[in-house]
């Protein structure tokens, strides 16, 4: 593999390859070929939070190394597009938790000055305060089938083409239903971690491609709570404050 010209994280050895290597062969008047129907893989996911937040760390910095590459000479338009996409993958989450701090900002701005209509002795008309709900919640309902389609359609063809493969459809159900469980569990964190990853990448912050673990082992409780109990105080205190003031972020629920 080539090494990307320039310092800081931006240069050096590229640390996320699989799509380079694609493009590369693509370049050179090979077929390349995403196959979703092979059986075992060597690639185990990460038995932790941690090993895998671990991992994404170099494949946030990989990733997005990989704009580096999208005006290389011969590559394919399929190519450029998997650099560009799977870069945005990854800063489109310090965007989304940027929006979701200054939408709270906002929203708890406009609590505070609901029911001031006049800031001005000499002011003719009205300050109307203009809330497009309808548009906050659209964008949610968007969000969530972005990320929950392809999941259906997985789904969709595994009990189509290959449920024996995975014990039977109820067992494919509840499988598919505790590991969207779990996700959504996880998801706000994981969206801490990779804006913390994205920000120290532009920052010029580099890893080294260090070999990860791929046996299962457990995580201490004192480094699960060093390690997260930080995000976890924060999430709780912006929770509890948001509810108070605007609780149409959270459906409605009584308070």
């Amino acid at each position: 593999m080539p090494s990307l010209p320039g310092k800081g994280a931006f240069g050096g050895e590229i640390l996320s390859h699989d799509f380079v290597e694609a493009a590369l062969l693509r370049r050179a008047g090979w077929d390349v070929f995403l196959l979703a129907e092979l059986d075992g893989s060597y690639e185990e996911v990460p038995s932790n939070l941690l090993d895998y937040a671990t991992r994404d760390r170099r494949w946030v910095q990989g990733n997005i190394q990989h704009l580096a590459l999208l005006h290389a000479r011969g590559l394919h338009t399929i190519s450029r597009l998997h650099f560009l996409f799977g870069a945005v993958a990854y800063i489109s989450t310090l965007v989304w938790l940027l929006m979701l701090g200054l939408s709270t900002i906002d929203a708890l701005v406009r609590a505070a000055n609901s029911n001031i209509f006049f800031s001005s002795g000499y002011q003719l008309f009205p300050d109307w305060q203009i809330a497009k709900t309808d548009l906050i919640f659209s964008m949610l309902y968007l969000t969530a089938a972005l990320l929950l389609l392809p999941k259906l359609m997985s789904l969709i063809v595994a009990l189509t083409h290959r449920r024996k493969a995975f014990g039977g459809a109820v067992r494919l159900l509840a499988s598919t239903v505790t590991e969207v469980s779990f996700a959504i569990l996880i998801a706000p964190l994981m969206m801490v971690f990779h804006s913390y990853f994205v920000i120290c990448v532009f920052l010029g912050r580099k890893v080294r491609w260090d070999a990860q673990s791929r046996e299962g082992r457990m995580i201490p409780w004192s480094q699960a709570l060093y390690r997260t109990a930080f995000v976890g105080l924060v999430a709780v205190a912006w929770g509890s404050v948001t509810y108070l003031y605007a609780p149409v972020f959270f459906g409605g629920l009584p308070r």
